[in-house]
């Protein structure tokens, strides 16, 4: 019963956000417009600026086990020198205990965007360039570093984690200290699967 109600529950959530989606952007494509631009104009004397940002939230219920399944997605434009700090990045998420699993990474994939002679120049986020730091016995971050980033670049990286912590839905105000040029998007869905997916799993 407890169940049952935590699903109605969650499919009223989720039609409340999906009310206020909007079209979702096509990973691993940016735009010479966008490469182009010099400045955000709300904010001139900005260092960069996030240019879209999204969290989708699913549930799945896997041999009647319910997990959590976060996707993540961010595209950020340097723009000045100020900026490229924004191209060092970290994920954090938590380590197992008791009888709860450690969550797990997958689909870290990322890219650097320049632009050359007029040209889209595309580079790959460097398996190199990831590593993983326990912080202690509850947390572990992996932490990555783009390359090729410059004054009118743009960086651009997902990942997906999968959760025993269904309890624990996340931080989704995303606080910047750079401004963000769309609004931050939410999606929240429940999935029901038969068997469990496999996945290259990064931090095993």
């Amino acid at each position: 019963m407890k169940t049952n109600v935590f699903i109605i529950c969650l499919g009223f959530l989720v039609f409340g956000l999906n009310s206020y989606s909007q079209e979702k952007i096509k990973f691993g494509e940016v735009s010479v417009k966008d490469l182009e631009m010099n400045s955000y104009t709300p904010e001139p004397d900005a260092p960069a600026v996030v240019l879209y940002e999204s969290k989708v939230l699913s549930f799945e219920i896997i041999q009647d086990e319910l997990k959590i399944i976060t996707q993540y997605h961010v595209r950020i434009k340097i723009l000045t020198n100020e900026g490229l700090g924004q191209a060092n990045a970290a994920i954090v998420y938590h380590n197992g205990w008791s009888n709860i699993e450690s969550d797990q990474l997958s689909v870290l994939s990322g890219f650097t965007y320049n632009l050359e002679n007029g040209k889209v120049q595309k580079i790959k986020l460097a398996k190199e360039h990831i590593f993983n730091e326990k912080v202690n016995d509850h947390y572990t971050h992996t932490k990555f570093a783009f390359q090729s980033v410059k004054p009118g670049s743009i960086i651009e990286y997902k990942y997906q984690i999968r959760s025993s912590r269904f309890f624990d839905i996340g931080d989704h105000y995303f606080q910047r200290s750079i401004p963000v040029a769309t609004p931050s998007i939410l999606f929240l869905y429940l999935n029901i699967s038969a068997s469990a997916r496999k996945q290259k799993v990064l931090n095993r």
